[in-house]
């Protein structure tokens, strides 16, 4: 029984690096370049022209927005490795915007690009789409409107929601360790069993 409590203890420290932004209990107005929640920085790529503010239907309550209509990016930099980021995005107004134009999400570990996804843009100016890349460390990561050949367009990206997990760590994951606890659950009950039978 003490083991399996232990083995309880241990999963739960498994899923307990997982973190959410979501702005609310921000206060609202400009914020300056290197601007930081949950230690994790943000920086508009052209400037400084980030604001925390409740941008009605194109977010959910108070959210990140990296203003201006130029082709600045949001830049985060976090002060560990992960390997999942998710978040959601707004403000893709389809008379700012062309058919086929594209969210995207690059991440990057020590500087060096190791991975990118894009999502297109449904151009409805509502916060109802995210983007997600899991799998891959990183320690920084971009988000930027584009078009289909990969260049910044001029569009405010607002963003909510951003939740990263996954810190490196010598913990198995969770599923490796339930399957390694109902493995040593049977061994157990099979000795019992054969103690008992004996």
């Amino acid at each position: 029984m003490k083991m399996f409590f232990t083995a309880l203890m241990l999963l739960a420290t498994c899923s307990a690096n997982a973190a959410l932004i979501d702005f609310t209990s921000e206060s609202i107005g400009y914020k300056a370049n290197g601007y930081t929640v949950s230690g994790v920085q943000l920086f508009d790529t052209m400037g400084s022209e980030l604001d925390v503010y409740d941008y009605g239907h194109q977010s959910h309550g108070n959210a990140l927005a990296v203003n201006s209509d130029d082709q600045s990016q949001l830049k985060m930099i976090f002060s560990n490795v992960y390997s999942f980021l998710s978040l959601d995005f707004g403000n893709d107004d389809a008379g700012y915007s062309n058919a086929g134009d594209l969210a995207m999400l690059s991440l990057f570990l020590d500087g060096v690009n190791v991975g990118s996804t894009t999502v297109v843009l449904n151009r409805d100016d509502y916060m109802n789409q995210s983007i997600s890349l899991s799998g891959i460390n990183f320690n920084s990561a971009i988000f930027a409107y584009v078009d289909a050949t990969f260049n910044p367009i001029n569009l405010i990206e607002v963003v909510d929601n951003i939740s990263f997990d996954g810190i490196q760590s010598n913990v198995p994951e969770s599923s490796s360790f339930i399957l390694m606890m109902m493995g040593l659950m049977g061994v157990f009950l099979a000795r019992r069993r054969a103690q008992r039978n004996a």
